[in-house]
């Protein structure tokens, strides 16, 4: 008799037993199942841009503060994110962009005989291709203009397009380019844009990089405009355009 107590008592041990381990189960896949439902698939907004691909985005809620993790945050802000063990830091650093060039519209101007300027909105259109900055002359043949700016030995060449602006397509007019570092005409097949190789309306953008000048304290553009020779066209005015005018720095 006496044994037979000890065995019911045992089996009722190991069903309460059983029955607790089977509660403590649900209510943490419940509990669980909850947390991943309210914290998780976060929407992420970084200057009213909503970010996709957005790796480990949760949210967890405490006291009224609301937690996340640091690198979805930097990720998203391209900060880069060092975490220090042993000194118990977390390192948030902004990258710094290397600047390589300058627009020639940052640099001082020396002489603007012409005169150069730019656009209301700063683009330039050149055979239906737009740039987003750069520099603008209207002139008709036999005017003859020049923009100097200064470049204190920081540069060591220039790049830019080279066209007819769209709204002047229609003329009669053509013109020609030069370029001088200090005094000195910087000579190359790719700049030599003379009256053997003028720039015409409807051409596409010619593209113009120079390396090489060296030590020089300023940069001058000659721009010259001529008839095409032809008499084709509505009338003689022309606007030269320099797309994407740049500086390259040393």
């Amino acid at each position: 008799m006496r044994q037979l107590k000890k065995i019911i008592l045992l089996a009722t041990i190991i069903m309460t037993a059983t029955f607790a381990i089977t509660v403590t189960s649900a209510q943490s896949t419940e509990i669980r199942t909850q947390l991943e439902g309210l914290y998780r698939n976060i929407n992420l907004i970084v200057d009213g841009k909503k970010m996709n691909n957005v790796k480990d985005s949760y949210v967890f809620v405490d006291g009224g503060r609301v937690m996340v993790p640091i690198g979805t945050v930097s990720e998203a802000l391209g900060v880069n994110v060092d975490w220090n063990e042993n000194t118990n830091e977390v390192r948030l650093t902004t990258p710094v962009l290397e600047i390589k060039s300058h627009p020639i519209s940052q640099l001082a101007v020396l002489r603007n005989v012409g005169p150069f300027y730019t656009s209301n909105d700063f683009s330039v259109s050149i055979a239906q291709k737009r740039f987003s900055s750069g520099l603008l002359l209207d002139g008709a043949p036999n005017l003859k203009a020049e923009f100097v700016v200064k470049l204190d030995q920081k540069y060591k060449g220039f790049e830019t397009y080279v066209g007819v602006e769209d709204n002047t397509q229609n003329s009669s007019s053509n013109f020609v380019v030069s370029f001088y570092a200090d005094d000195r005409l910087l000579d190359s097949p790719g700049l030599r844009i003379n009256q053997d190789n003028p720039v015409k309306p409807a051409q596409y953008a010619r593209w113009l990089k120079y390396d090489g000048l060296e030590d020089a304290k300023r940069l001058t553009v000659r721009v010259e405009f001529i008839s095409n020779g032809e008499d084709i066209g509505e009338y003689p005015d022309l606007t030269a355009a320099f797309g994407n005018f740049s500086l390259l720095l040393k």
